[in-house]
């Protein structure tokens, strides 16, 4: 009996590129954690046709994992169990943003935005997605985002699909993933834009982000080796047969 692996394909962890904890001591908002050298700057968060700014973190509560339920604009993608920061001012604040339409205008949006370096290390060569920790501003529904990204500093922007907010309580947060359908190649000095276009059930209403992190995967490695197993009783019946 043998067992035959050949090239076979692995791919190490995802790495957060950059991460914005919207802390308001920490102006620069954007906190590189690449630590290979492959992310030459991260721009500060910015809202475009909306009204965005620090929020004082207050009670924020970290829903477990839930999602995948309702439809149309009701709909609420998957989330993970929420990891916003519940430090109290001014350690632990919130990104709240409003002035939204009923549904996502692509002239309206929060801005998250990266570019890399002059050479990119193999670790964190191809862009997996975007994650963040998405709350209501308030007491009403429906209200969330969604998300579009571009590599490059012209052209479209794609949609990777939208959520609402996981309840109607004021900053409950989930963490929500969005990933490309498949990771795209990244080369030196790509700018990576991701903006994330609100809407609410009326333009004074608000969505709050926090721990927004862009992530990036190696590139596969190919493994091509070959594993044998030949045990004994085998090798005894096949010496066996040549006598």
């Amino acid at each position: 009996m043998a067992y035959l692996l050949a090239g076979a394909v692995t791919t190490a962890p995802a790495a957060v590129l950059v991460r914005w904890v919207h802390n308001f001591s920490n102006q620069i908002n954007g906190q590189i954690e690449d630590t290979t050298g492959s992310v030459a700057s991260a721009a500060n968060t910015s809202a475009t046709g909306a009204t965005g700014g620090y929020l004082g973190s207050g009670t924020i509560v970290n829903l477990p994992a839930g999602g995948g339920t309702g439809s149309g604009w009701d709909y609420i993608a998957p989330y993970a169990e929420g990891t916003a920061n519940t430090q109290s001012w001014p350690n632990g604040q919130q990104y709240n943003a409003s002035g939204w339409d009923t549904t996502p205008n692509a002239s309206k949006y929060i801005t998250y935005e990266l570019t890399m370096a002059g050479s990119i290390d193999s670790s964190v060569s191809k862009l997996e997605g975007i994650q963040f920790n998405l709350a209501n501003g308030g007491t009403s529904g429906p209200r969330g985002v969604e998300v579009t990204y571009r590599i490059g500093t012209s052209g479209s922007f794609t949609s990777l699909g939208y959520t609402r907010v996981p309840n109607n309580t004021a900053t409950n947060y989930g963490l929500f993933t969005f990933n490309l359908p498949a990771p795209a190649n990244l080369s030196a000095g790509d700018t990576v834009t991701f903006r994330l276009l609100g809407y609410a059930n009326a333009s004074g209403n608000s969505i709050r982000l926090d721990n927004v992190a862009i992530t990036a995967i190696p590139e596969p490695v190919t493994a091509g080796f070959v594993l044998s197993i030949l045990p004994i009783a085998w090798l005894r019946r096949r010496r066996a047969q040549t006598k």
